[in-house]
């Protein structure tokens, strides 16, 4: 019986991608020695129960190295389920994002504290999602230079305000820059 350690299982709304507004069972996962160890079988009956098309996992940090992963989005593709994996850029060289079609990458920028290898952007499809977490005017002239010189071949890259940015701010900076991004709203 293959297992995953698992933080959290539970139903939302999507609010990113090409899937923003849709109703998702949401799987997040634990890094090793922390949460739950479940069977795929309890993990897919959760997830079932709430009767979407669409599975988020939510495989942040080192969560991603659990080697039941890629089996386990086999499994719930075999169950024409849609998976949607939500990472660190930094684990975009881990095998199983090359396996999943929907992936979505967040991408650190100065307040977040970590370094970004750009190196590690450059792995990323084209078509996967590129999301930029905004505290400040700092974080926005980062992103915006990176996606300029670096970033302007993907297709959806998007910003979300966090901390006490306002949303109103992001956008004002967004339509002066003329910079071609979505913008997601902060849902409280």
């Amino acid at each position: 019986m293959t297992t995953l350690r698992v933080e959290q299982i539970f139903h939302s709304i999507q609010k990113e991608t090409s899937f923003i507004g849709e109703r998702s069972a949401f799987l997040r996962l634990a890094g090793p020695e922390c949460g739950t160890v479940k069977s795929f079988e309890q993990i897919f009956v959760e997830l079932k129960s709430f009767d979407c098309r669409l599975v988020t996992i939510i495989a942040r940090g080192n969560s991603i190295l659990q080697k039941g992963l890629p089996a386990f989005t086999e499994f719930v593709d075999e169950h024409s389920m849609i998976v949607l994996l939500e990472t660190d850029i930094e684990n975009d060289r881990h095998p199983i994002t090359k396996t999943i079609e929907n992936c979505l990458y967040f991408l650190p920028v100065p307040s977040s504290k970590k370094h970004l290898d750009i190196q590690n952007v450059s792995f990323a499809f084209r078509t996967d999602f590129l999301k930029f977490l905004i505290s400040d005017k700092r974080d926005f002239l980062f992103a915006k230079d990176l996606i300029d010189s670096e970033l302007w071949r993907y297709d959806h890259i998007s910003m979300e305000t966090t901390g006490a940015l306002r949303t109103t701010e992001l956008i004002t900076w967004v339509l002066e820059s003329r910079l071609n991004v979505r913008i997601t709203p902060t849902w409280n």
